[in-house]
């Protein structure tokens, strides 16, 4: 960390552990009237994830039904006959006036719908009570039509057909109220909540159930409840938000800033076979809360016999990151097995159509207790020149390996040579992409680094080894480079650079650490020269005078220009920027370790 006299004479302080930002921006603590408050963009769907600080993974959420506690309002549809309809005004399950009471008058079948299109893994929840009757059925109208019908008097497990991949009941405080929710893998086109008296028996005449906070979402499981309008709404880790990542236990955050990377394995959270790979586990795990966050789902693999999960498919002669949840049933930690044969090993990798065992990867595969007896595995293994075909890729088990269970989810595969942040895929048939971070500040920046002298201090955590771009870059516009300073991870080296006028002042390149933080500060000084600094070392400096074309007019954070986004794992500690050049005793003592 800076010393507090160093903050207090910045003119932009961007510290990450203080967390703070919102969707579309993370804001600086200096200056405190906003002008250096980063614009933040990664994309237009919810596939990033962080670690946050109770150390579990969040996901952004999505309830895609409309009006989701206005039963009487379009889009919903009432089909409850001539003289049935939807009461508001009814206690709920949180103590309010809330609910409503839906009531069947004539009608043959009696429902309430909302028509949604959505497609893949998804849940349909609503809260419910008995009234006159006492079930419940939630139905979707796609493939087989999967529905579920809830027994609210008892509580007991749902009736299930269609196909549905699995329905849950869920008490919820006092009152008789309880979540029913149906998960499905499906083209959904029609999602309705139907009173009925029993399994078989649809609601007659004036009688009907109480329901509240209905929802749609992607994934296996019914979330905290998302208040819907006449727009959907979202929750959690929004598509622009600045990710704040707790990753290792970490007690502060650093901004995590990550290239666009794509996860190709089809449905990341498995609760049954997706149809398109080989899947035989000793078991689906349905909607299982693994404990480590917004996961849910997966297989168990059991010793004794060959069982495997496959759901990617790998291309020849390519570098793939791997990375999945897992934990051995008796709590043990899992061990990949050296080769098909091996009794020591627990599980190995079915990757292009062949066994994958640890000698048979790039490196040793890190195995990391992530919370609660869950593991993460990460592993790189490049395919061969030929793969066979089908070219099935995912998780194995042989009869030969060792007699411990084990269970898997999360599952990720990504072109790179290191792994990234989990990329949730619910599709079922095709990869998810997570856009790349970007922040970024555009405005007159004369009064927070006047191009006449200045000093930049970057402080990033180090820990990946990749050797991609990780750039803060200080320029005249958000493309030119003909005025530019920049410090940050360039190949294998960290580089400090000043270009003026188009002409290169100042550069110079330092092999990186691989692990633990790293800080630099490089100042100018149109009158006296440039230098640079590293760990508590002065690497590099210039005498004489240059002049800058133009004030500086873009800062960007992670990549040299708007244009040129960060391309490795780089979390970002905390940035300075000084409207004077700093003495060198200063600089040595702010980047000192």
């Amino acid at each position: 960390m800076a010393t507090e006299s160093f903050f207090s004479n910045a003119s932009l302080a961007y510290l990450a552990s203080a967390g703070a930002g919102k969707d579309g921006k993370t804001y600086s603590i200096k200056p405190t009237d906003g002008s250096g408050d980063f614009t933040f963009s990664r994309g237009s769907n919810l596939a990033a994830t962080r670690v946050g600080a109770d150390g579990l993974i969040e996901k952004g959420r999505e309830n895609l039904l409309l009006q989701s506690n206005q039963f009487d309002t379009s889009p919903w549809i009432q089909s409850l006959g001539a003289s049935g309809g939807v009461i508001s005004g009814q206690i709920g399950y949180d103590g309010t006036n809330d609910a409503w009471k839906i009531n069947s008058k004539g009608a043959l079948y009696p429902y309430v719908h909302q028509s949604v299109s959505q497609s893949g893994v998804h849940t349909f929840s609503v809260y419910a009570k008995r009234g006159d009757v006492d079930f419940i059925r939630l139905l979707v109208i796609g493939g087989s039509n999967p529905d579920a019908r809830f027994d609210l008097f008892n509580g007991t497990a749902p009736f299930v057909s269609g196909g549905a991949l699995y329905a849950n009941i869920e008490p919820v405080g006092t009152g008789g109220w309880y979540r029913c929710s149906l998960a499905v893998n499906i083209v959904g086109s029609s999602y309705r909540i139907y009173p009925m008296v029993d399994t078989g028996t649809f609601a007659p005449i004036d009688e009907g159930i109480y329901v509240q906070n209905a929802q749609l979402e992607i994934g296996l499981a019914a979330t905290d409840v998302i208040s819907t309008g006449a727009t959907t709404g979202k929750a959690g880790l929004l598509e622009d938000e600045p990710r704040f990542d707790y990753s290792g236990g970490a007690t502060c955050p650093s901004l995590l800033l990550e290239p666009s990377r794509t996860n190709l394995f089809l449905i990341s959270e498995p609760a049954s076979a997706d149809g398109t790979s080989p899947s035989s586990p000793s078991s689906y795990l349905g909607s299982l809360d693994w404990g480590i966050g917004n996961v849910y789902g997966g297989v168990q693999l059991d010793g004794g016999a060959t069982t495997y999960h496959y759901g990617a498919t790998v291309a020849v002669s390519t570098t793939y990151a791997i990375s999945f949840f897992i934990r051995r049933t008796d709590s043990g930690v899992p061990i990949w097995a050296t080769s098909s044969t091996s009794a020591a090993g627990d599980f190995m990798m079915y990757i292009g159509g062949a066994g994958v065992g640890i000698g048979d990867l790039d490196a040793t595969p890190s195995i990391t207790l992530f919370k609660n007896d869950v593991y993460k595995v990460e592993a790189i293994y490049t395919t061969p020149a030929s793969v066979s075909s089908p070219v099935n890729t995912g998780i194995l088990k042989t009869s030969a390996n060792s007699a411990n269970s084990v269970q898997a989810t999360g599952f990720q595969f990504e072109v790179g040579t290191y792994p990234t942040s989990y990329i949730p895929n619910h599709s079922g048939t095709g990869s998810v992409t997570r856009g790349d971070d970007r922040p970024y500040l555009t405005l007159d920046l004369s009064s927070i680094a006047p191009k006449s002298a200045g000093t930049m201090y970057l402080e990033y955590d180090a820990d990946v080894v990749d050797n991609g771009a990780y750039w803060v870059g200080l320029s005249t516009s958000s493309s030119s480079l003909t005025d530019w300073v920049f410090i940050g991870r360039d190949g294998a080296s960290n580089r400090l650079y000043i270009r003026a006028n188009g002409s290169a002042i100042d550069s110079t390149s330092i092999a990186h650490s691989t692990s633990g933080t790293q800080k630099l500060a490089i100042v100018w000084n149109e009158s006296t020269g440039t230098a640079a600094f590293i760990n508590g070392t002065k690497v590099d400096s210039t005498t004489g005078s240059f002049s800058f074309a133009g004030n500086f007019g873009h800062l960007n954070l992670g990549g040299s220009t708007a244009s040129n986004p960060v391309s490795v794992v780089a979390p970002t500690k905390q940035l300075l920027i000084f409207p004077e050049a700093l003495s060198d005793a200063d600089c040595i003592n702010i980047t000192s370790l």
